[in-house]
């Protein structure tokens, strides 16, 4: 049975990875919904996609990368999420 990772459990994953997120402004949530737009962007809209890990960017401080399969397409795609900056 397939797997798909809801924008809760993505949520709770970078929650995981990055504690601080909890005092940011959208915090986890806003962080994994971000992800999800990114996904839709590049055409997995309504695929079958499971997130296979959360890990810092090296070279990038607050960075975060996420890996997702997507069982629709076969293809492995990172999405890359950190803090906007300020201004």
């Amino acid at each position: 049975m397939d797997r798909v990772t809801t924008t809760e459990q993505l949520a709770e994953a970078l929650q995981r990875a990055r504690p601080d997120l909890a005092g940011a402004e959208g915090g986890a949530r806003g962080w994994a919904r971000e992800a999800e737009r990114e996904l839709r962007r590049w055409g997995h809209d309504g695929h079958v996609v499971t997130l296979e890990r959360v890990s810092p960017v090296v070279g990038q401080p607050g960075a975060v990368g996420c890996l997702f399969w997507c069982e629709s397409c076969h293809v492995s795609q990172l999405v890359v999420l950190s803090q906007p900056a300020a201004g």
